[in-house]
């Protein structure tokens, strides 16, 4: 359950900063991407022990590798996953309403041409 729930954070930080090397990003996007890229970073170096300590059923020590600083670093991760998710949302809300402005636009310019 865990390394599903790691794996699960992994694909989204890993697409995210994809869109990072892809160049497709406004200030906003590049400030929460380096957020996220530091939180990732900060919590790979934390956790490492976890995995191997895991799979050689070391359960109580891959536990505790799992707490304190790396527990916290992987939630700083969840929150800069949540801002970024944030700024992407009101990138999306301006671009449904510029849509919506220029429906409108046209169909006033459609009824004024036509009627």
């Amino acid at each position: 359950a865990i390394e599903a729930r790691l794996a699960a954070v992994r694909a989204e930080a890993g697409g995210v900063l994809d869109q990072e090397r892809a160049g497709d990003e406004t200030d906003a996007d590049g400030t929460a991407i380096a957020r996220i890229r530091a939180a990732w970073t900060a919590y790979l170096k934390a956790s490492a022990p976890f995995q191997a300590l895991s799979r050689a059923n070391r359960n109580a020590e891959a536990a505790a590798a799992l707490s304190g600083r790396a527990e916290r670093a992987f939630r700083r991760v969840e929150a800069s996953l949540a801002a970024w998710k944030a700024v992407e949302s009101a990138h999306a809300d301006r671009a449904a309403a510029d849509v919506a402005a220029s429906y409108g636009r046209g169909r006033l310019i459609a009824v004024l041409l036509i009627g």
